[in-house]
């Protein structure tokens, strides 16, 4: 068990006797046989893990699905596994993904086709990648087309010499965002020790966040294509809309796809106003 405390010096030295004897004492515990040590699970499966993923995959077993609520607006999201387990995440990632939510998806998306909202993430942590709108007017197989054109747009950019630091300041101007959204504002006492809790399950010390960091920094041209490369052949794809029960029926009469879509009650009365 980890037990995460938070607090000044005098508050977490007059606490520790107690937490201790909880923790040793007041437990439930096998009586003579002494409890054996917490494998380390990071490097090995956690027993729970195996039976989740199928129970998981029994629920939801479409990759894909929708919700039909009574809405003018639609809410797309995609997103894809793009690095695989165990394999090296370089902090440039990050970069190129804030490249592509302040850029194609701010310039194409929100400026040329109206969605309030359009982001690109990415987590390290799973190797994950996705793209999203919000309040997004336009049908979703429209946007999902849009989604599409994220990755060769980088490519193209790569491609016209536009993303060199002697040309411009496009890579500069990305690594500053990330940085900024690493960085952010200080944290509560609260939110401190909940990000100490994370990056202790997570396995994060100071020398991987620097390095991670570091990472960022050196961010080349040359790790905007590999992004993008890898945007193209992202595996385990999903698509995840909210929309309108008339725009599912159109898009699946556009497209053939079909989306596992769960239909709430009056999805097919669409609002007067945009939601």
């Amino acid at each position: 068990m980890i037990l995460n405390l938070t607090g000044d010096r005098y508050v977490l030295d007059a606490a520790m006797e107690v937490a201790e004897d909880f923790l040793v004492n007041k437990l439930p515990v096998d009586l003579g046989n002494p409890a054996p040590p917490t494998p380390n699970f990071r490097s090995v499966p956690h027993p729970w893990v195996s039976q989740a993923v199928q129970e998981m995959k029994g629920a939801y077993s479409s990759q894909d699905e929708g919700i039909a609520a009574p809405t003018q607006v639609a809410f797309v999201g995609e997103g894809g596994r793009m690095f695989n387990v165990g394999e090296n995440v370089s902090g440039s990632a990050s970069v190129v993904s804030h490249y592509i939510s302040t850029g194609y998806m701010w310039d194409v998306i929100r400026a040329k086709n109206g969605a309030y909202g359009a982001y690109s993430k990415f987590s390290s942590v799973d190797g994950i990648g996705t793209f999203y709108t919000y309040r997004d007017p336009n049908t979703p197989d429209k946007t999902l087309e849009l989604f599409n054109g994220a990755a060769q747009s980088v490519l193209d950019d790569a491609k016209s010499e536009s993303l060199t630091r002697d040309n411009n300041a496009a890579i500069t101007t990305a690594i500053i965002g990330t940085i900024g959204g690493l960085d952010g504002s200080a944290l509560s006492p609260r939110a401190a020790g909940w990000e100490a809790l994370i990056r202790h399950l997570y396995g994060e010390s100071t020398i991987s966040r620097q390095q991670h960091r570091n990472e960022i920094l050196k961010t080349t041209a040359n790790d905007f294509v590999e992004y993008a490369n890898r945007i193209k052949g992202w595996q385990e794809q999903s698509v995840a809309i909210v929309a309108s029960l008339s725009a599912f029926n159109e898009m699946q009469s556009r497209t053939g796809k079909e989306l596992s879509v769960l239909v709430q009650a009056n999805a097919n009365q669409e609002e007067d106003e945009l939601s």
